[in-house]
């Protein structure tokens, strides 16, 4: 959306979208362009429904924003020290008594989103700095040695156990047995279980799933044919999640110190051991293009290259395909290295494939093969998930 033609009214973050709509998970530079949903709410029938507390039922009741025109929500912290409690009616900040209090947002959390709940002591940061905490969650990238948080934000206790918002948001990125049973199968594809009463389980697995800008979605299994699982275990881990808890970095030793002026404003000086520790994951895809000149042959391409700027390695020659000329699935290809071994018709301006040419009036002896290079790109060594 062109932020030119949207007014700046329409931008501001509204009191009444409490409970309702997060008000910090938005874009920085144009807040309000973007917006997400407070943790709880959904959309039902083109509306959005939320969870509040009626205070003159006490119980937990689901509104529209709608239905609290005229009403007084109020936020959950309780009252001051003078009984006056702060809440919003119409839009508006106000002050009230509890016996005038026709609403209350359950709890603190539910006035953000899952993403914003991740932030820790989200209550002692300033306003822009919670807005570029939201930003970084969105924006990491798959961990090769990834880790759970040490400091994680707590979401709720159950049965004596302490949930936190990572472990709530890991276990949906995960895969959780549906079932209790034996485990009897378990492949890159998917993960079978026998259940109760010989039932039969297969529960899908994401494998390399390319995403936008070299993002991926995979899983590694976390048991093995002939484990007992029981209903609601992580089963495997995605390439975001640690045990089933969201990991989206490594718990680093840091020391804040001045380092030769490296370190002024923004920033960072980290080392050649932290840097490793940091080695993230990605997924590229490399495309040859075939025109009716040219034909992927190895034998050709090597053959041709011999002695020439162009030649392959042995260890590169071993990682081709013989019979497709490919780089073959599950190969590690370094820089440089030759993933497709195109070859080319020498066809001069006139259009005429010859194997002279007359050149300042030397015969001049040509290949009637030339390569044309469609060697790997990225600068460091990389696993070959598929080749065709």
């Amino acid at each position: 959306t062109d932020t030119h033609k949207v007014k700046r009214s329409a931008m501001d973050i509204h009191l009444s979208s409490l409970g309702f709509i997060d008000p910090v998970m938005t874009s920085a530079g144009t807040a309000g362009m973007t917006e997400h949903l407070a943790m709880g709410s959904v959309i039902k029938d083109n509306k959005i429904h939320a969870p509040f507390i009626d205070m003159k039922t006490n119980k937990i009741v689901t509104l529209t924003p709608e239905d609290t025109v005229g009403k007084i929500v109020a936020f959950p912290d309780g009252p001051s020290k003078d009984g006056l409690n702060k809440a919003v009616l119409d839009g508006e900040m106000v002050e009230v008594t509890k016996d005038k209090i026709d609403y209350t947002v359950p709890n603190a959390k539910y006035m953000f989103s899952n993403i914003t709940n991740l932030i820790p002591f989200i209550q002692n940061d300033s306003g822009s700095r919670a807005i570029f905490g939201t930003g970084q969650y969105t924006q990491a990238v798959t961990l090769e040695d990834r880790e759970a948080p040490l400091a994680q934000t707590l979401f709720s206790t159950k049965n004596g156990e302490k949930i936190t918002f990572e472990k709530m948001i890991g276990n949906q990125a995960s895969i959780i047995s549906p079932v209790g049973g034996t485990v009897t199968r378990v492949s890159k594809k998917n993960i079978t279980i026998r259940g109760g009463g010989g039932s039969t389980h297969t529960v899908p697995l994401y494998d390399n799933m390319p995403l936008n800008q070299s993002g991926f979605l995979h899983n590694n299994p976390l048991v093995k044919t002939g484990d007992q699982v029981v209903k609601g275990q992580v089963l495997a881990d995605s390439n975001n999640t640690k045990d089933g808890v969201l990991a989206l970095g490594r718990n680093l030793l840091t020391a804040i110190m001045p380092w030769k002026g490296l370190t002024y404003e923004d920033g960072v000086v980290i080392s050649e051991k932290a840097a490793k520790r940091l080695s993230s994951e990605h997924l590229r895809e490399a495309i040859a293009h075939l025109d009716p000149n040219s034909k992927v042959n190895r034998d050709i391409y090597i053959s041709q290259t011999r002695g020439t700027r162009f030649q392959i390695s042995a260890d590169n020659e071993d990682k081709l395909d013989k019979l497709t000329g490919l780089i073959k699935p599950g190969e590690i290809v370094e820089p440089g290295d030759v993933m497709a071994t195109i070859v080319r018709k020498n066809v001069d301006d006139l259009g005429v494939t010859s194997m002279t040419q007359v050149s300042q009036g030397d015969l001049v002896e040509l290949r009637s093969e030339i390569i044309r290079d469609e060697s790997w790109e990225v600068p460091w060594p990389s696993s070959i998930y598929f080749g065709h």
